[in-house]
């Protein structure tokens, strides 16, 4: 809404024009009589109107008058800029051929039934190239009291609607995120179980067994549905990411051409020579463009060429972007598809979403949510006969760590001989029963807690009796007992020395993607397979 400063203000711009038109009509009436007014007060009246006259074209609103059979009898000059038409064109033809049809569409017209001519009105015009824009009606009353027109007032409002589109989803967002946060914890406890045991059948196998590949079609299809619960992850309160900083110029290459790759469709760059690093979550960047591409590859069956561009961009207070002031990298992903309709363009990154008969409506909700956790910001644009157009603005960072996309994890490896104790704690049975089997298969020999409190008692039991276990594994969530970080921290005071993994399916807690700075040697996220979880106790007994 607009505050009471700038509606005084528009009032009173309002009342001096109406006043202006009174004039006007008595000065042409007056014209008729046989008797003309002395010349210095026609040379006031003149040098009076062209002082209101200039006033009035330096407004940034449109304003006009219309008589009352919807003519355009006056318009300032930023009424002819909004139509695109010159103001001699413009004076005595109908507002829908001049104003409104020129944008919108008869369908969409304000013109003329909807303008009443007897009382003040308001409503909000979207024009076809996406912009919004207030219009503001009120009569003119003649002194007998006949309306004889309306005098109206046409805002653009653009970068006020964007802001309030922006909050509404974000809102949706933090809403369905915290259900979706809620699935995704349980449903990684299940695939814990199913990827485990999976995973170990398949070391107590010989591959040429025939139950073999069935348990490596099991172990896909698992990995799948793994994924399926990351994206729900990723735009809810967890799945925080874990940054750096990195150079994006050949990041955004690769990561383009992986997501590309085997397909019928050429990437075509255009890339800042000095282009600003950002810090970033690599893996759930290359996550934003596969998303992104995946969607250009479905609007372009036959093929063609998605153009991508990254350049340097200053956000600055009048840019109409919610976004802080400051430095941004600006990345483009154009493509030549068939475009997104205007009544889709508002709905696109909303969960669950989709026009697909398969779609499943999470990859542009889950890209939105990774931008948005990098403090950046993602938006969409289908300009006619150009296909589909998203911007992404990261922030920008100082000096590169590191060049290259970095796989989001490694290859797997063949499990080594396992050798110590180890402390694993989690409130569900059949997970400690996973663990146990994968951790013994491994060489280790298992102690089990349900939660902190036991945790601490049985570590506190074997230091007591000159024993140390070699490391811990905690569940960061225990429902209604001590979780992984607040246990941690219990264990330092008695043993400062203590080595700890922390493992989770779902957390909005900065523990998963900052392990180091709560004490943490590594992380093990759920669901793991026998593989991962090697890789996190070799990464947890080799740190000092």
């Amino acid at each position: 809404m607009r505050n009471q400063s700038e509606e005084l203000r528009f009032k009173t711009e309002c009342n001096a024009l109406r006043h202006r038109i009174l004039e006007l009509e008595e000065e042409l009436r007056n014209r008729t009589a046989p008797v003309e007014p002395p010349g210095e007060v026609r040379e006031r009246d003149h040098r009076i109107g062209e002082r209101l006259m200039s006033a009035v074209d330096r407004i940034s609103d449109a304003l006009f008058l219309l008589d009352n059979d919807q003519r355009l009898l006056w318009a300032n000059h930023s009424t002819a800029r909004f139509s695109q038409t010159p103001l001699e064109d413009m004076q005595g033809r109908p507002c829908t051929e001049v104003l409104f049809c020129r944008h919108t569409g008869c369908e969409d017209c304000p013109a003329p039934n909807s303008l009443a001519l007897d009382e003040e009105g308001e409503r909000i015009i979207r024009t076809s190239d996406g912009s919004y824009w207030e219009m503001r009606t009120f009569p003119v009353h003649p002194e007998q009291g006949q309306v004889t027109g309306v005098i109206g007032m046409l805002r653009n409002i653009t970068g006020k609607r964007v802001l309030e589109e922006e909050l509404e989803k974000r809102q949706r967002l933090q809403s369905l995120g915290v259900l979706a946060g809620g699935i995704a914890h349980d449903f990684n406890n299940i695939l814990t179980a199913i990827i485990g045991n999976t995973s170990l059948a398949k070391m107590l196998v010989h591959p040429d067994d025939k139950v073999f590949p069935r348990l490596c079609d099991v172990e896909k299809a698992a990995i799948k549905a793994k994924d399926l619960a990351g994206q729900l992850l990723t735009f809810s309160k967890g799945g925080s990411p874990r940054k750096k900083v990195v150079a994006l110029d050949k990041l955004l290459q690769e990561a383009t051409h992986f997501a590309l790759h085997g397909s019928n469709i050429k990437p075509e760059f255009t890339i800042d020579t000095e282009l600003w690093p950002s810090e970033v979550d690599t893996g759930q960047f290359a996550q934003v463009i596969n998303n992104i591409t995946i969607n250009a590859q479905q609007s372009m069956p036959d093929g063609g060429v998605i153009h991508v561009q990254a350049a340097n961009f200053r956000v600055g207070a009048d840019d109409m972007l919610p976004l802080r002031s400051g430095d941004y990298v600006q990345i483009t992903i154009e493509d030549e598809g068939q475009g997104i309709p205007h009544d889709h363009l508002t709905k696109i990154f909303d969960p669950f979403f989709s026009t697909k008969r398969l779609g499943k409506g999470l990859g542009l909700a889950t890209a939105y949510s990774i931008v948005k956790k990098h403090g950046g910001f993602i938006m969409a644009a289908s300009p006619p006969k150009r296909g589909s157009v998203f911007t992404i603005y990261l922030p920008a960072a100082r000096v590169p760590e590191e060049d290259g996309l970095i796989p989001e994890s490694a290859q797997p490896r063949h499990p080594g001989s396992g050798k110590g104790s180890i402390l694993f704690m989690d409130d569900e049975k059949f997970i400690r029963n996973i663990a146990g089997g994968l951790l013994e298969h491994l060489g280790y020999k298992v102690t089990f807690a349900r939660d902190g409190q036991e945790s601490i008692s049985l570590y506190s039991e074997a230091l007591s009796c000159g024993k140390r276990f070699d490391a811990v594994i905690l569940d960061i969530t225990i429902p209604g007992g001590m979780g992984g970080k607040e246990c941690l921290q219990e264990l330092q005071k008695i043993d400062p020395q203590v080595r700890a993994i922390i493992s989770s399916g779902y957390s909005n807690d900065p523990l998963m993607s900052e392990p180091e700075k709560y004490g943490f040697k590594a992380v093990v996220a759920k669901p793991y397979r026998i593989q991962e979880l090697n890789s996190a106790l070799n990464k947890a007994m080799k740190m000092p």
